[in-house]
């Protein structure tokens, strides 16, 4: 090696080192701009309130005065999932659609969680739609109690 090489070396090496420094400056500025303070919060809207939303659920005690002693039995009776299928058979037909529809499952589904046989004999007794839908709304509700 000769020594005209070895400072051809060196001398790239400083021609480098500024650039080097350049762009590690510029590194450690552009990272450090990700570093400040976040802006605060935004603020809330003063009518929000979560709290508001959360309605408590009836108590049976403010279900007892609208049902009779042989509904509230009968609200308590878990239904055959057979009967559910039948259950939403007969609403299909109440509004017009073919008994299998798939419009239907929503109903059986809720049926197969709460469905007893309150709801199943208002249904089957049920002329019009309307009076069908209001005993799903009626009958098929979370029971306050454990059912048996």
């Amino acid at each position: 090696m000769s020594y005209g090489r070895r400072r051809s070396r060196v001398g790239r090496s400083l021609l480098r080192g500024p650039f080097t420094l350049a762009f590690l400056a510029a590194g450690v500025l552009s990272g450090c701009s990700s570093c400040r303070r976040k802006d605060e919060e935004p603020s809330r809207d003063p009518k929000f309130d979560p709290t508001s939303d959360a309605a408590p659920r009836p108590s049976a005690s403010a279900r007892v005065p609208s049902m009779s002693p042989t509904e509230l039995r009968d609200v308590r009776t878990r239904l055959d999932p057979d009967l559910c299928s039948e259950g939403a058979k007969r609403i299909n037909s109440l509004h017009n659609r073919t008994p299998t529809d798939p419009i239907a499952v929503d109903i059986l589904s809720t049926c197969l969680k709460y469905g007893n046989n309150a709801w199943y004999r208002c249904v089957v007794s049920a002329q019009a739609p309307d009076v069908a839908d209001a005993c799903g709304r009626k009958y098929l509700q979370p029971p306050d109690e454990p059912m048996k």
